[in-house]
């Protein structure tokens, strides 16, 4: 018991808990307003050249330029860090490579489809499917960067909150980890 306390053990267990709780959505595709934010975003597609445009101006401004709606709703919405990460994620992952051939779900490069090339099930080999892998990357960063939050709230409450009752920081990191499961 005591080996499952202390070391390397706690993150790892950690990490395997929510890859084991959130693995389901790597294959999720886009989600709410995934496309406005991240896909119709020039700035966030800019990757990280968008950063400076990111910090000055609200997460839909782009967009909204880009559909002529900039006097709709306007303001109130300026939340740099996320688009921020959106635009680390874009540089990094990419939704698709600008002259992406039509062929880009083509995995194997057989010139045909291919069952586990069909990423979004619908019996089309499109580029679509490509963009949706592109989001499934995003899904394992989002799970992994999450792991690794909960992984320092695990050390804080266990080196300075609680170190008297290691327990306590395993109860309290499993708790954030069900969160999420929570349906809203």
């Amino acid at each position: 018991m005591d080996q499952l306390l202390h070391g390397y053990i706690p993150y790892l267990l950690i990490v395997l808990c929510g890859v084991l709780l959130y693995a389901n959505t790597f294959r999720h595709e886009f989600a709410l307003d995934d496309e406005m934010i991240i896909v119709s975003n020039d700035y966030v597609q800019k990757g990280v050249a968008g950063i400076p445009e990111i910090m000055t101006t609200d997460m839909f401004d782009s967009y909204n330029k880009a559909n002529k709606a900039e006097a709709g709703l306007s303001g109130g919405r300026f939340r740099p860090l996320s688009m921020i990460s959106f635009a680390l994620e874009q540089e990094f992952i990419g939704t698709y490579p600008e002259g992406m051939p039509d062929n880009a779900w083509d995995l194997n490069k057989n010139g045909k489809g291919d069952a586990f090339e069909d990423a979004n099930g619908d019996g089309r080999f499109t580029l679509y499917d490509a963009k949706i892998k592109g989001m499934g990357m995003r899904h394992v960063n989002n799970v992994l960067l999450y792991a690794l939050s909960i992984c320092l709230l695990f050390y804080f409450l266990r080196r300075w909150v609680f170190p008297a009752y290691p327990l306590w920081p395993y109860s309290l990191c499993s708790c954030f980890w069900c969160i999420l499961c929570i349906p809203k």
